[in-house]
Parts: structure tokens; C-alpha cells; sequence
């Protein structure tokens, strides 16, 4: 059984099996066992020392766990320094280049007109002409 699983599993088995005198642990709803096994099941918890640290007002955990744990490096690329590139055209790269197209939304006769375009445009393509 997926450990995620578990607690859909353990509810649905307390729905269906009502008399059978199990408890669940305080600190974790997954430990499912005997009435009378509760006590020893308590005091060795594995869950027990996660709760303690919770309540205990002394015990608070950093704000951010990771400060002070690494060094600053210095970099001395400046990104904005960089050349201007010009910005990426689709409809020029599908213009320039061998792409199958396909108009969606058009009339059978708009299709087909750009159909016979696109048949116009790879001929031109592969003779070398420039577009």
C-alpha cells in the first residue's frame, strides 16, 4: 500500500470494523493499535519528540533555516551589459524556413488558398529563391 494512501485506508477500515477496540496515537493519526497497548506505544513514541519541540516555548527554529550557511560570491558579469539581440519573430521563421502548416478555423476555401500558398512557398524554398 502508497505510504499517501495509508490514512483513506485507515479511516474506511474504522468505518467498516467499528467494535474492534483500536485508538490512534495523539501525536500521529497513521498509528493505529490495541486499547490496551496504548500506554507503551506512548512513552516510545517516534512522534512523541516532534511534539515536545513544538510545545517547548525554548526550542524555536530559525526564521531561515539557511542564513548564515553560505558565502557571498561576487560576480563581475554584468548581464545588462550584453548586446542587443533582436527579439524572436515566429511569423518570419515560419516565413524563411521548410514548416508544415495547417490553418485551423478557415473556410474550405481559405484552406485551400493557403494550402496552394504554403505548396508555392516550399517550391520557391528548394529552388533557392529568397522570399
Amino acid at each position: 500500500m502508497l505510504a499517501t494512501r495509508l490514512s483513506k485506508h485507515l479511516i474506511k477500515c474504522g468505518r467498516n470494523h467499528p467494535g474492534n477496540n483500536m485508538v490512534r496515537c495523539p501525536f500521529n493519526n497513521t498509528h493505529v493499535l490495541q486499547s490496551s497497548d496504548l500506554k507503551t506505544h506512548l512513552g516510545n513514541c517516534s512522534n512523541l519528540k516532534d511534539f515536545f519541540q513544538l510545545t517547548n516555548k525554548e526550542y524555536v527554529p530559525s526564521a531561515d533555516p539557511m542564513a548564515g550557511s553560505f558565502d557571498f560570491i561576487e560576480c563581475h558579469e554584468n548581464w545588462n551589459d550584453e548586446p542587443e539581440a533582436e527579439t524572436y519573430n515566429p511569423q518570419l521563421y515560419c516565413k524563411k524556413n521548410l514548416l508544415m502548416r495547417n490553418l485551423v478555423g478557415g473556410t474550405p476555401s481559405q484552406r485551400r488558398e493557403f494550402r496552394e500558398s504554403q505548396r508555392e512557398k516550399f517550391k520557391d524554398l528548394l529552388e533557392g529563391k529568397d522570399l
